[in-house]
């Protein structure tokens, strides 16, 4: 069975995700409130549900080898369904290495935090999982190599990278068209977040697969200053 929905199903999923992308944008555990409540996504491997290193799957490795794209994601989990990345996650444009945009590694991300009524059709670990951890950076950064960004050139940036990824084409239409309408308020909320003194690159890592996001970010000396 195809798992390429109908027309109409399209049509919806576009509409959907619209609707409900101001909780994408803004995801409740990326705030710290917890969500031990919520139910696991869809399609992760077993390492993601147990152990604090998460192995890359075999078939992301040979979807990432080739392209201007870093090494395949090396990410462990808190148990509150949010990541932090175990090595740097980088793209480029293609032939451009001065214009690489680099997610550093011990950055929190919480994938795409898509809500769960889509789970079945945009996972949050699908295969664009490593351009929503790039788009992510930009996002909570707000900047490139020391300039400032434009939100839409972050945007744009994400778009290019889940084209790299192969991913279907009405995925990427029905996430620009979420980021079109709800990103404004994202980028806003993060840069008031950066201004208020929190951080989102972790220097300590967790030792224990049950730690929790929403506990370890009130550590005190955990973050990179």
């Amino acid at each position: 069975m195809s798992d390429k929905p109908t027309n109409g199903d399209r049509r919806s999923l576009v509409i959907g995700s619209v609707a409900f992308c101001s909780a994408w944008v803004v995801p409740t555990a990326l705030r710290g409130q917890s969500a031990a409540a919520s139910a696991e996504p869809p399609g992760l491997p077993a390492q993601a549900r147990g152990l604090p290193e998460v192995s890359p799957d075999a078939w992301y490795s040979q979807l990432v080898a080739g392209r201007d794209l870093g090494r395949p994601l090396a990410i462990s989990r808190f148990l509150d369904r949010v990541w932090w990345l175990n090595d740097d996650a980088w793209w480029e444009p293609a032939g451009q290495p001065a214009a690489r945009v680099t997610a550093p590694r011990g950055f929190v991300t919480d994938l795409a935090s898509i809500p769960r009524l889509f789970w079945s059709v945009l996972a949050p670990d699908d295969q664009y999982a490593y351009a929503a951890v790039i788009h992510d950076w930009l996002y909570w950064s707000g900047q490139h190599r020391g300039q400032a960004l434009l939100r839409r050139d972050a945007d744009a940036i994400m778009v290019a990278a889940m084209r790299e990824l192969q991913v279907s084409e009405w995925k990427i239409e029905a996430i620009d068209l979420a980021l079109n309408h709800f990103g404004q308020a994202a980028w806003d909320d993060n840069a008031r977040r950066r201004s208020d003194g929190e951080k989102r690159v972790l220097r300590v890592f967790p030792q224990s697969p049950q730690v929790r996001w929403s506990d370890w970010r009130l550590q005190p000396d955990v973050f990179v200053d």
